[in-house]
């Protein structure tokens, strides 16, 4: 898979993840990332979109697309066999490695490829 595929595939995920989160419908995602701000602050300009790969707990090949804004985010991944699978930015570490967590509780290792936005 090349990478413009990669991409096309990624941003047509994360249109998919966009209509799927504006259903009204509860979610088991960690509420860590998920924190309403309140007070009228406003909240931070700093969103970006990032291509990203890396391997799941199993050692399998992942890639896909992340929205973060700041160290928190959300993203779709696509697996070797098609599937695909929502996930929670847990951190970002020192390396640039991304940890994340899907609902089901699977870990995924995660580098960016490229930044969309």
């Amino acid at each position: 898979m090349n990478e413009s595929s990669i991409l096309r595939t990624s941003i047509a995920a994360l249109l998919l993840l966009g209509l799927v989160n504006c259903q009204n419908r509860p979610s088991s995602l960690n509420n860590k990332a998920l924190e309403v701000k309140s007070n009228n602050e406003t909240i931070s300009e700093n969103k970006y979109t990032y291509v990203v790969s890396g391997l799941d707990e199993e050692g399998n090949k992942v890639h896909g697309a992340i929205n973060l804004e700041g160290n928190n985010g959300l993203g779709i991944l696509t697996q070797n066999d098609g599937k695909h699978t929502e996930i929670v930015i847990e951190s970002i570490q020192a390396t640039k490695t991304i940890l994340a967590t899907n609902e089901e509780g699977f870990k995924y290792r995660l580098k960016i490829i490229s930044k969309v936005k």
